[in-house]
C-alpha cells in the first residue's frame, strides 16, 4: 500500500468460523479500524464495505488513513460466529510512485483568469479549489481539470477564475489541486497550489493564506528581522475549523519588516512556537510586495529583479509592467543570462564571505524507554532535526532512522529494549548550510571564533568517508576536530543542499567560522537581489540590456560596450578592494616583540606567500 495517497481500498474476507464457508450478505454487519505505526487503531471512514463476491469486501481508505510507515487493520463482524480477515495486505507502506507533486505551467493569464496546463497520471479525476472558499462549498467552486485525449494523456487543462475567489480574504487568489471528485477533509491533502493574480504593492498590511500540516502551530515571521527577537515580531498563522483544517489564514503587517534591510517585506513561515534555529528550518515564504514606504521615493542602490524587469522589458517590448507570459520568460531569460555573464568574468571576493555557523548542543530532557528499537521519551519534545541525530543511551551509541513525533523515535538497530527510563543524549552531527552554500573554499579549516574556544585547534578538513567511518567505529559527543560538506538531497528549486558534518558530535554550542564560495542564485519573485549588486549594480543592468542585444537583436551593439567597458573597471575595484594595501612592518616573521609571535603578518603571509627583502625572508 502506498502511504499518504487516496484512492485505495482494503480488501477483507468473512467466513464462518466453523465451517469456513464465505459470509456474504454481511456488508451491513462488517467494520474495521486501523492502526497507523503501532498507535490506537481507530474507526475507518468507510463504516461499512462494498460486498464483491464470495466472502470478500472492500473499504475505501482516506488519505489521511494511509498516512502512516506501517498499517494495521483490524475487521470484524457483528454477527455472532463470523470472522473477517485482511487480504493480501502488507503492514509497511511504500512511498507514492506517482507524479507527485504534478507540474503546472501557465498558458495564459488576466487579471481575472488564468489557462493552466498540468501534467499527471492519466486517468486522474483532479480539481481545483479556491483556498479562500470553504472546502464544505466543494462542489460550488471546484474547478475540474479535464484530461486529453489520446496521444496526450497525462495533460490536464482548466481555466481559473478570480470570480470563484474570496478576494477579500486572499488577494493572490490561491487555488489548491485535488485528486478525486469527493470533498476532501483538509486542504493538507492537496497536491499543489498556485495563484491566479500577482500581489500587488502594498504599503500595510496583506491577508496571507497557506496550507500546512494539520492541528500545527504555525508563525511567519519577517526575514529582515534577527531569529533572537522571535517573540516580538512572529506572526501566528489561525487554522480553519473543519471542514476545511489544514489552511492557514494570517495577517502581516509592514511595521514588523525592516523596510531599510528588505524593502520588500519578507516573511518566512515556520512550524512550531519554539524560536528556530535557523532560517533554513522555514517551510515557506512570501513577499508582501513593492512597499511604497520601503525607499521614500529614492531607487536603491542595489539593483533588484523589479527594476531589471522594467528596464529590459521597456528595451524589448516599449512597457515596464504588465508583461504577457511570453514575454515574461524572455524578460527573464536575459536577466538570468545577463547575471551569467557577471559572474562568469571573475572570481569576485564578495562570492567568498565567512559565515559563522553555530552547532546544536545535544537534547536530553526528560527520560526515555526503548522497545524494539522505538524510543518514548517522557518530559520533554524531540527536536525537528532529531532524525538526523545520534541517539546515546546507556553509553551506547545508536543512529536515528526517523522521528515518528514529538516523543518518538525510531532507531537503526530495532533490538534494542530498555524497559527502564533512563537517561539519554540526541546530538546534531550534521548542521544545514544556507542554500547559497556551494564548497568550503580550498577546504580551508574552520576556527573557533568569537569566543573562548577561538584558542581550539581548527577545525581540519577529511574526505566524507573517513568521516562515516570514524561516525561508524568510533562514534562520541565531544568538541569537532574534523569536518566533510555532505550533499543529502537536491532541492529542484536551488539545486543541491548540503550540510557540514562534523566529528566528534558536537558535545556544547559552537561557534565556527566558515569560509564559503557562494553559489549565485538568479533572480525571481523570492530571491530579489543579486549578490554583489551592491557594488556591480550599472554593470548587472549592461549585462542584462546585452543579452537583450544578442538574444532578440543577433548583434552586439552599445549596451554591449557599455558591459566590456565596466566590467573591466569592476574587476580592477574588486581587486583593489580585497587585496592588501601594505606588507606589514619591516621585520620577519622569526622577530617577535615581548615574546608574542606577529599573527596579524602570519595572516598576511598566508595570503601572499613569502616576501624576501634582500635575499632574506620576511
Amino acid at each position: 500500500m502506498q502511504k499518504n495517497v487516496a484512492g485505495q481500498k482494503v480488501r477483507v474476507f468473512a467466513f464462518t468460523r466453523s465451517t469456513s464457508d464465505p459470509v456474504t450478505g454481511g456488508a451491513a454487519n462488517i467494520t474495521c479500524k486501523v492502526s497507523k505505526d503501532n498507535g490506537t487503531a481507530t474507526a475507518l471512514a468507510d463504516v461499512n464495505p462494498t460486498e464483491t463476491e464470495d466472502g470478500y469486501y472492500l473499504f475505501d481508505l482516506t488519505q489521511a488513513e494511509t498516512n502512516a510507515d506501517v498499517l494495521d487493520f483490524y475487521p470484524e463482524s457483528s454477527t455472532s460466529g463470523v470472522q473477517v480477515i485482511p487480504v493480501n495486505h502488507d503492514r509497511q507502506t511504500v512511498a507514492a510512485v506517482t507524479a507527485t507533486p504534478p507540474t503546472t505551467v501557465i498558458v495564459s493569464q488576466s487579471l481575472a483568469a488564468k489557462e493552466i496546463i498540468t501534467t499527471y497520471l492519466t486517468g486522474q479525476t483532479l480539481y481545483w479549489f479556491p483556498l479562500s472558499r470553504s472546502l464544505a462549498d466543494w462542489t460550488t467552486y471546484r474547478v475540474a481539470a479535464t484530461e486529453a485525449v489520446a496521444p496526450n494523456l497525462g495533460k490536464y487543462s482548466a481555466t481559473l477564475e478570480a470570480d470563484d475567489v474570496d478576494l477579500s480574504a486572499d488577494p493572490d487568489a490561491t487555488f489548491v489541486l485535488f485528486i478525486g471528485a469527493s470533498q476532501p477533509s483538509s486542504f493538507s491533502e492537496g497536491l499543489q497550489a498556485t495563484n491566479l493574480v500577482v500581489p500587488a504593492a502594498s504599503s500595510g498590511t496583506r491577508t496571507v493564506l497557506a496550507t500546512g500540516p494539520e492541528s500545527s502551530t504555525l508563525y511567519w515571521y519577517p526575514l529582515s528581522r534577527s531569529l533572537a527577537d522571535w517573540e516580538t515580531y512572529r506572526t501566528l498563522a489561525t487554522e480553519a475549523i473543519a471542514p476545511d483544517t489544514g489552511r492557514y489564514t494570517a495577517t502581516l503587517s509592514a511595521v514588523n519588516a525592516d523596510l531599510t534591510a528588505d524593502p520588500y517585506a519578507t516573511f518566512v513561515l515556520f512550524n512550531g512556537a519554539s524560536q528556530p534555529s535557523s532560517f533554513n528550518d522555514g517551510i515557506k515564504t512570501v513577499v508582501m510586495g513593492a512597499l511604497t514606504t520601503a525607499s521614500s521615493g529614492s531607487t536603491p542602490t542595489n539593483t533588484n529583479y523589479s527594476l531589471l524587469q522594467q528596464r529590459v522589458g521597456h528595451y524589448l517590448f516599449g512597457i515596464r509592467s504588465n508583461y504577457s507570459e511570453d514575454q515574461q520568460k524572455d524578460i527573464n531569460d536575459c536577466l538570468h543570462d545577463g547575471l551569467r555573464r557577471v559572474y562568469a568574468a571573475y572570481d569576485w571576493s564578495f562570492l567568498h564571505p565567512i559565515a559563522d555557523v553555530s552547532t546544536t548542543a545535544p537534547y536530553s530532557t526528560g527520560t526515555v524507554t526503548v522497545a524494539s528499537g522505538v524510543v518514548t521519551l517522557t518530559g520533554g519534545t524531540f527536536p525537528s532535526w532529531a532524525a538526523d541525530g545520534v541517539f546515546q543511551v546507556n553509553n551506547r551509541y545508536y543512529s536515528v532512522a526517523s522521528r515518528g513525533g514529538d516523543t518518538q523515535l525510531t532507531l537503526d538497530t530495532t533490538s534494542v529494549t530498555i524497559a527502564t527510563a533512563a537517561n539519554y543524549q540526541l546530538a546534531r552531527p550534521e548542521i544545514p548550510l544556507d542554500a547559497a552554500f556551494d564548497a568550503v573554499s580550498n577546504d580551508s579549516d574552520l576556527t573557533y571564533y568569537p569566543s573562548p574556544e577561538s584558542w581550539y585547534p581548527p577545525v581540519k578538513w577529511r574526505h566524507d568517508s573517513t568521516i562515516r567511518q570514524l561516525e561508524g567505529n568510533n562514534p562520541e559527543f565531544d568538541r569537532p576536530v574534523f569536518y566533510s560538506v555532505r550533499t543529502v538531497r537536491f532541492d529542484p528549486t536551488v539545486g543541491s543542499r548540503k550540510v557540514l558534518a562534523l566529528y566528534p558530535a558536537p558535545d556544547k554550542v559552537y561557534t565556527l567560522r566558515v569560509p564559503m564560495i557562494l553559489r549565485p542564485l538568479l533572480l525571481d519573485e523570492v530571491n530579489l537581489y543579486a549578490i554583489g549588486g551592491e557594488m556591480l549594480s550599472q554593470v548587472i543592468l549592461e549585462a542584462c540590456l546585452a543579452s537583450a542585444e544578442t538574444n532578440f537583436e543577433e548583434r552586439e551593439a552599445v549596451h554591449h560596450q557599455r558591459y566590456m567597458e565596466l566590467i573591466v573597471l569592476a574587476i580592477r575595484d574588486d581587486q583593489e578592494r580585497s587585496s592588501p594595501t601594505s606588507l606589514g612592518p619591516d621585520i620577519g616573521d622569526r622577530h617577535r616583540r615581548f615574546g608574542v609571535v606577529d599573527y596579524e603578518h602570519r595572516l598576511r603571509e598566508q595570503r601572499l606567500g613569502d616576501v624576501y627583502l634582500g635575499g632574506i625572508k620576511q
